[in-house]
C-alpha cells in the first residue's frame, strides 16, 4: 500500500524462535522490554526517526523514490527509447552503482532541477495534505508531551509528518519548530524538529535536500552541522533509532565515530523479510547485525512491523509517566482479552457462547448499518452489493488471530473454530492491518467465497490507567471488487466517516464490557 495516503481517521528466547512473534506477543521478550525501561528511566533521550515512519503514512521508500526519479530522468533524456528499454536502463543503474550512484546519475541528467524532481517524485502527484501521520509519528509527538524537553526529535526525512503529529497532538503551530541546522538555543516553549537531509513540507522547501552520493560526501568534509549534533548527541543523551535501515553512510560514519559508553538502542524492521527466509537464515541475520552494532554501542532490536516501533514508543512513555504502577503490554492486553473473552463472548459456557454470539453479530450488523447509512447521506450507493463485517480479537497470547463475531452468520460450536496465526507476509487480510497498525485492503477471488473486496481497519483502545492495546481488527468485506466497490468509491471524508462508525462504535462496547479493574 505504499504510495498511497490514507484518510485521517476522527523472557528471552532464541533468535529462531522469535523469528514469527509478533503483536504484544514480542513485549514478553526481555530485550524489548530493556529498551521500554532504559528510555523511560534516561533523563536525556533523542529518537531519530528513519523511512519506516514516511512509508506508513503512504510516502515511498527510498528505494522507491530512487526508482521514481530514474524513470523521470530516463523519460526526459531518453524519450525516444522504447518503454522496455528505459525499464531495462532503471534496473541497471540501480544494480551497478546502488542507490547513492543512481541518485548521483539523476542529479546528473536532471541538469538542476533535482530539487523540483524529488519533491515532486516525493509526493507523487498527491498534495501533501493528503498524507496524514501514521502511528510512528503520533507516537512520537505523544513521547514529547510525557518527556518534554528531556526528549530530542532528529530525523532523516523530508516530509513534516512528526510536525503535523505534533500539532495535532495539541502543540501551537507556532511553537513547533522544522530545522535545518543546529542550534544552540531554541525560543522558550517550543518544539524543535531537526531534518537532518532537508525539509519538503505543507509550507515550503529548506535546504538542500540530500540525496545523491555527491551530497552526502560533501557532508563529509570537515566537520558538518549534521556531526557536530549527532556526536554530541551520541554524548549526552541515549538515542533511539526508530524506523532506519541505519543504511545512511553519515549515520553509519557518525555511530563507527562514537567513543562514548551511553548505551543507545536501533528498533529494526523485518516487515516481510522473516516470511521469505527460513528461520535459520533470518536468525543469523540478525545475530550478525546485531553484533555488528553492538560494536558502535547499539543494541539491535528486531520487531515485525512498524505498528511494533508505535507501540514501543507508547510503551516508553507511558512507563515513564508512573514507572512504580506501569504493568507491560503483554499483561495489560491479556488481561483486557481474557475479560472480552469471558464476559462479552462467552468461551466458558456453550450458552453463554451462544447468547454471546447473537449479541456481538447484532451489535456488528447495527453498527454497519448505521455507518453504511451515514455514508448514504452524503451520496455513497450501496443498492448493488453486500456488505458484511467481522470481528477479529487477538488471542491471549498474542499469537493468532480469531475471528469471533460475523454480521452474516453465527457460530454455534466453539470447538469448531480456529484462529490464525499472527505472523508477517501473512495472507489474512486482519492479520496485516494488525500488524500494520493502519488499514489494509486487497481484492480476492476465491472460488470457495462470495466476498471479493477486503479491508482491515484496526482496533487499538486506549483504556485509562492501561494505554494503547493493540487488539484486534474489524474487516469490512464487499460482494464486488475494489474497482466497483462503494467502499472503494466513497470521497476520503465520506470513508473515514463511515470507518470511525465502526471501529470507534466497537471499541466503545468492548471498552464499557472490559471491567476496568480487570486491568
Amino acid at each position: 500500500m505504499h504510495g498511497r495516503p490514507r484518510e485521517r481517521l476522527p523472557g528471552a528466547a532464541s533468535a529462531a524462535s522469535r523469528i514469527l512473534a509478533v503483536s504484544f506477543s514480542i513485549f514478553e521478550r526481555s530485550d524489548v522490554r530493556e529498551v521500554v525501561e532504559r528510555f523511560s528511566d534516561s533523563s536525556r533521550v533523542t529518537v531519530v526517526v528513519g523511512a519506516g515512519a514516511s512509508i506508513e503514512a503512504g510516502f515511498p521508500s527510498w528505494q522507491q523514490l530512487i526508482e521514481r526519479l530514474l524513470q523521470r530522468a530516463a523519460r526526459t533524456r531518453f524519450a525516444d527509447a522504447e518503454t522496455e528499454d528505459r525499464d531495462l536502463w532503471v534496473r541497471e543503474t540501480l544494480s551497478q552503482d546502488g542507490l547513492l550512484g543512481a541518485g548521483a546519475v539523476v542529479e546528473a541528467l536532471s541538469r538542476e532541477q533535482l530539487q523540483a524532481w524529488l519533491v515532486e517524485e516525493l509526493f507523487g502527484g498527491f498534495a501533501p495534505d493528503d498524507f496524514a501521520p501514521g502511528p510512528i509519528s503520533r507516537q512520537v509527538a505523544r513521547l514529547r508531551q510525557r518527556l518534554g524537553e528531556r526528549l530530542t526529535i532528529v530525523t532523516s526525512n523530508y516530509d513534516d509528518l512528526l510536525e503535523q503529529a505534533l500539532r495535532e497532538s495539541g502543540y501551537a503551530a507556532k511553537d513547533v519548530k522544522s530545522y535545518i541546522r543546529q542550534r544552540t538555543s531554541v525560543p522558550v516553549g517550543s518544539v524543535p524538529v531537526t531534518h537532518l537531509h532537508g525539509y519538503a513540507g505543507r509550507d515550503e522547501t529548506k535546504g538542500t535536500l540530500v540525496l545523491s552520493e555527491e551530497h552526502y560526501h560533501r557532508m563529509q568534509r570537515g566537520s558538518s552541522w549534521q556531526e557536530e549534533l549527532m556526536s554530541e548527541r551520541l554524548l549526552n543523551s541515549n538515542c533511539l533509532f526508530v524506523g532506519s535501515s541505519l543504511t545512511d553512510p553519515n549515520l553509519i560514519r557518525y555511530l563507527y565515530g562514537y567513543r562514548g559508553e551511553r548505551p543507545h538502542a536501533a528498533l529494526f524492521v523485518r516487515q516481510a523479510e522473516s516470511a521469505r527466509l527460513s528461520p535459520r537464515v533470518q536468525a543469523a541475520r540478525e545475530e550478525a547485525t546485531a553484533e555488528r552494532w553492538r560494536r558502535c554501542g547499539v543494541d539491535a532490536v528486531f520487531v515485525d512491523h512498524f505498528a511494533d516501533l508505535a507501540q514501543i514508543l507508547h510503551e516508553i512513555g507511558l512507563r515513564h509517566e508512573n514507572p512504580s504502577e506501569y504493568r507491560p503490554l503483554f499483561e495489560r492486553a491479556s488481561a483486557w482479552i481474557t475479560e472480552i473473552e469471558t464476559s462479552v463472548i462467552g468461551v466458558e459456557r456453550d450458552s453463554d457462547f451462544e447468547i454471546g454470539q447473537r449479541f456481538l453479530s447484532d451489535r456488528l450488523r447495527a453498527l454497519l448499518e448505521r455507518g453504511i447509512t451515514e455514508a448514504e447521506s452524503f451520496g455513497a450507493d450501496f443498492s448493488k452489493e453486500a456488505i458484511a463485517a467481522s470481528l477479529w480479537l487477538a488471542t491471549r497470547d498474542g499469537t493468532q488471530l480469531m475471528s469471533w463475531a460475523t454480521t452474516d452468520r453465527l457460530h454455534r460450536d466453539r470447538s469448531t473454530m480456529e484462529a490464525v496465526p499472527i505472523r508477517a507476509g501473512s495472507n489474512w487480510i486482519a492479520v496485516e492491518a494488525f500488524c500494520r497498525g493502519t488499514r489494509f485492503e486487497e481484492d480476492r477471488d476465491i472460488y470457495a467465497s462470495r466476498w471479493r473486496y477486503i479491508r482491515g481497519l484496526p482496533l487499538t483502545p486506549t483504556i485509562p490507567g492501561a494505554g494503547l492495546l493493540p487488539v484486534g481488527c474489524l474487516t469490512v468485506t464487499s460482494t464486488l471488487p475494489g474497482a466497483e466497490t462503494m467502499l472503494e468509491a466513497m470521497d476520503d471524508g465520506v470513508k473515514a466517516a463511515f470507518h470511525n462508525i465502526l471501529v470507534e462504535g466497537m471499541l466503545d462496547f468492548l471498552s464499557e464490557a472490559a471491567s476496568p479493574a480487570s486491568l
